[in-house]
């Protein structure tokens, strides 16, 4: 989570949109955050997909939500702000997993992931 919360604070340092102090939580820390829910999966059998697919979840629920709350004028003509925001949201967040989730399915891309995992167990025992 650590990490996540970090790469917000990047985003944020790089190119900042902010309208409000607590918008700016939720688009940045804490939205990025929550990818480090992937974390809680580690251990598990798919955890690597399971995780990550959690992850960016969460990233959807907090980037939505501040979409609603901050971004509802936005909104398309007669358009409901929650639809909107999860339409939007969903567009890139979405695209990005597919393509995240299609690439770790490579297998070169795999036993590189494996051979990490491996040398990890190594090290911290």
């Amino acid at each position: 989570m650590l990490a996540g919360i970090t790469h917000g604070l990047f985003q944020l340092a790089l190119g900042p949109y902010v309208i409000h102090p607590v918008q700016l939580l939720m688009d940045y820390p804490v939205a990025f955050g929550a990818l480090g829910l992937s974390g809680f999966f580690w251990k598990q059998k798919y955890g690597l997909y399971t995780g990550y697919v959690v992850g960016v979840l969460g990233r959807f629920v907090f980037s939505t939500l501040s979409g609603v709350l901050f971004f509802a004028s936005y909104a398309w003509e007669g358009w409901n702000p929650l639809a909107y925001s999860m339409v939007y949201n969903g567009g890139y967040l979405f695209a990005e997993m597919a393509i995240t989730l299609a690439l770790l399915l490579v297998p070169a891309v795999r036993s590189a992931i494996n051979r990490q995992k491996a040398q990890f167990v190594v090290n911290s025992n």
